[in-house]
């Protein structure tokens, strides 16, 4: 049996500072900062315990917000004068539903934009001035060192082909920002429901750490259209997985009362476990024997050879499946000239899993209510 006490610690000083509490500990261990960076929650640990050691990585957080919101603030109003539309996505969104911005850590600024404008986005970001440019499948990186990282998705969603097909309307979905023309956002309740997609998406590729749960645990207390809530997350076959996902979060942040309407249940359990010996986004290692489990020739192929919807993402010109095998082709001769890197991840990928244990871990997401890509 593993051994989870400073993990379960770590869980109660983030639940005290959720709640605007200190947790009565003397003193954190090595292990606990350490946990604290890799579910990215040194935040957390310090209001969450006035710890003078925390103290630091608190203040360089702040700094690190204050530069992000600013490179964010300046993204949107030269996209607003240029007439680029941009969907603001996750951290930067997700931030202002807690109570206080400062609860939330958040690692990259994530907006949407659309294919048609991607020349029009990079010349914005030629006036507000960047340090480096990553041209990717999904979406598109742009970096301002020492803080700040904006990745450019052209689709909300990628490989899960449900989700696709309930996002590829998502333009009609959202509604301008008050006093802008061409910057948008979702409602509170699709804001919420991406979150889950998000977080399933996540799970189902190595897993998700502490800080999906605290949002979780804040959009739940805030939404209020519960029928809507349930019926959208149905159609996404999420609504199993996002009521197991919702009592994880209220065992873990919840008040007393609330704990005590969760019951303890052995899939529960094994979830909290599954979350705690991960990261904030898992481990590579499960995903790893998740493709073993799916065969090599099987998972080679599809990291080799991405469906017809993802491969639109990075090749707005790809209209027709017709044109797929060229797209192909053309990926591959650019992952060649630069991302060699990444021809060596999608091997050990592929390559280096327990085929054994890659079945446990499917079972697991069953039983989670996560079915497979697809189904």
């Amino acid at each position: 049996m593993v051994s989870l006490d400073n993990e379960k610690l770590l869980i109660e000083i983030v639940r005290c500072a959720l709640h605007g509490e200190i947790c009565a500990v003397e003193s954190l261990s090595d292990e606990i900062g350490v946990l604290a960076q890799k579910h990215r929650l040194f935040n957390l640990l310090y209001l969450g315990t006035g710890n003078e050691r925390a103290k630091r990585k608190y203040k360089e957080f702040l700094t690190k917000s204050a530069a992000q919101q600013d490179y964010f603030e300046k993204l949107t109003a030269a996209c607003e004068a240029a007439g680029v539309e941009l969907l603001p996505l996750k951290g930067i969104c997700t931030k202002f539903r807690f109570p206080r911005p400062e609860l939330r850590s958040m690692d990259d600024i994530d907006v949407l934009c659309k294919p048609e404008q991607k020349k029009q986005l990079h010349a914005v970001f030629e006036t507000i001035g960047y340090d480096r440019f990553i041209e990717g499948r999904k979406h598109d990186s742009y970096t301002l060192f020492p803080f700040v990282a904006v990745e450019t998705h052209r689709q909300l969603v990628d490989e899960n082909e449900r989700y696709i097909a309930y996002y590829q309307d998502i333009w009609q979905k959202v509604t301008l920002r008050e006093g802008y023309h061409h910057i948008y956002e979702m409602s509170l309740e699709d804001e919420y429901i991406f979150n889950i997609v998000h977080l399933a998406d996540h799970f189902q590729n190595g897993g998700a750490g502490i800080r999906f749960f605290t949002d979780i645990y804040v959009y739940e207390r805030l939404k209020k259209k519960d029928e809507y809530l349930e019926s959208e997350l149905k159609k996404l076959k999420l609504f199993e997985f996002y009521q197991k996902a919702k009592e994880l979060a209220f065992h873990w942040f919840g008040t007393d009362e609330e704990r005590a309407c969760v019951g303890q249940t052995p899939i529960l359990e094994q979830m909290e476990v599954f979350v705690l010996t991960g990261g904030l986004y898992g481990d590579k290692q499960r995903l790893k024997d998740i493709n073993a489990s799916a065969g090599k020739i099987n998972a080679l192929g599809s990291a080799v050879f991405p469906p017809y919807h993802s491969m639109q993402s990075m090749f707005p010109w790809l209209k027709t499946p017709l044109l797929l095998p060229w797209a192909w082709l053309v990926r591959g001769i650019k992952m060649l000239k630069n991302r060699r890197a990444n021809i060596q991840r999608v091997w050990d990928n592929t390559t280096q899993g327990d085929k054994e244990r890659g079945i446990s871990i499917k079972q697991f997401y069953a039983n989670c209510g996560l079915q497979e890509s697809g189904n």
